[in-house]
């Protein structure tokens, strides 16, 4: 059962509400915030439960959210916090959407807010304690009529979907498991390791890049920012110039995405949170990688150069740099954050760990939720083969088009 309390002097962030709970969570009070710039937001309390929270990742960080509420667009953002008594116990910024997959337009969808840029999150629930788990989700069900909740980028490790399989089984008439990515890690040594100890091909690779660098004058350098200030728009100069910015697919593609990654890795940056390997030459970076550090863990976040200086400016030489900079400062680990289902990182040539994310979708039993479950359900079922027809369609049209201009020249 749950009922709304009156809280003076919040009533235009939302009411308190009361829910009646089983077990340990009798009594948990939730807040709902329209914003995470708003004042009584509890900003210290937030980074307090990141900061023990095991789970937590740079994306968890309450500059990167505040990012990625600038980048929202139109749609709404409100944020949810659970208590109990005095003590944060949970907070989950959640975005509202009404802009589904083909397969279910117009359905109203909850996102934990980061996705698409973010890339790895743990869910902010104090202790990873299911029964909580359960009861935080239940307040995004019951704040809106939602077709299914989405949660982008969960990992094994703590935070995967096994948290939510309570709340699936008595809550959910579907849940839909995707596999996002596997990601390969790089667990550091205490001390730096002996150069022979790399793969044959990756040392000659590196030193024929070392070799090249080298013998065109260019340097590598550490940057540990401490505020936003030039060196943000160094690198979205690089960026924007690299084939990145040329096909609008770089994280600072647009004013949305910029505007979002200038508030989180300026907010990063002021908490020692960034870290950038940079090549340059003549005074100019023709090469980076961006890294966000958290309890030690380097997550490589994004990669650009200029194509101009493709034959020099060396991404793997530039992890290897991340590499030994991390033993230097006694880093675990160094984290690919993510990677395409369809190419390499360079990390993958030293992976000694890897990590699994997930994209899941819990669909409500609302009749919204049943109509998506069941459209998901088809869309799996039909996709590849629709994929593959498409594919013939495509050989097709170009066999044709082949033929069409071979015609066109024989009778020219």
């Amino acid at each position: 059962m749950a009922c709304t309390l009156s809280v003076p002097g919040i009533s235009e962030i939302g009411a308190d509400l009361k829910m009646q709970h089983m077990n340990d969570h009798s009594s948990l009070r939730a807040r709902w915030f329209r914003s995470l710039y708003d004042p009584a937001f509890p900003a210290a309390e937030y980074e307090a439960l990141v900061d023990r929270h095991e789970s937590s990742t740079p994306y968890n960080r309450l500059a990167w959210l505040r990012g990625a509420e600038l980048g929202a667009g139109r749609n709404e953002v409100e944020t949810l916090t659970v208590w109990r008594e005095s003590r944060l116990l949970a907070c989950i910024p959640v975005i509202w959407e009404r802009r589904g997959p083909i397969w279910s337009p117009g359905l109203r969808i909850a996102r934990h807010l980061g996705a698409p840029l973010a890339d790895r999150i743990g869910l902010m629930v104090a202790d990873n304690d299911p029964a909580l788990v359960t009861a935080t989700l239940r307040m995004i069900q019951h704040r809106r009529p939602v077709a299914w909740i989405e949660l982008n980028e969960l990992y094994d490790g703590g935070c995967g979907p096994e948290l939510m399989n309570r709340f699936a089984r008595e809550h959910c008439i579907d849940v839909h498991e995707h596999r996002t990515c596997r990601v390969p890690v790089f667990r550091l040594p205490s001390e730096h390791p002996q150069e022979k100890s790399l793969p044959e091909r990756v040392r000659a690779k590196l030193r024929r890049e070392r070799r090249r660098s080298t013998e065109a004058g260019a340097t590598i350098h550490r940057v540990a920012p401490s505020d936003e200030g030039a060196w943000l728009d160094r690198i979205i100069a690089v960026e924007q110039a690299s084939w990145k910015g040329t096909d609008g697919v770089g994280i600072f593609s647009g004013a949305e995405r910029e505007r979002w990654m200038r508030t989180a890795l300026g907010g990063l940056a002021g908490s020692g949170r960034i870290r950038i390997a940079a090549l340059e030459l003549d005074g100019q970076i023709i090469s980076y990688r961006l890294g966000l550090l958290e309890k030690g863990r380097l997550y490589d976040y994004n990669s650009a150069f200029l194509p101009e200086h493709s034959k020099i400016a060396s991404g793997r030489l530039l992890l290897d740099e991340f590499i030994h900079w991390g033993i230097d400062e006694g880093w675990h680990a160094v984290d690919a954050s993510r990677v395409s289902r369809v190419s390499s990182h360079h990390l993958h040539e030293r992976m000694n760990e890897s990590v699994q994310q997930y994209r899941v979708r819990y669909f409500s039993k609302r009749p919204g939720g049943l109509l998506a479950s069941t459209a998901q359900t088809l869309w799996d079922r039909y996709k590849p083969t629709l994929l593959r027809f498409r594919d013939r369609l495509r050989k097709v049209r170009g066999s044709a088009a082949t033929g069409s201009q071979a015609n066109l020249d024989a009778q020219a």
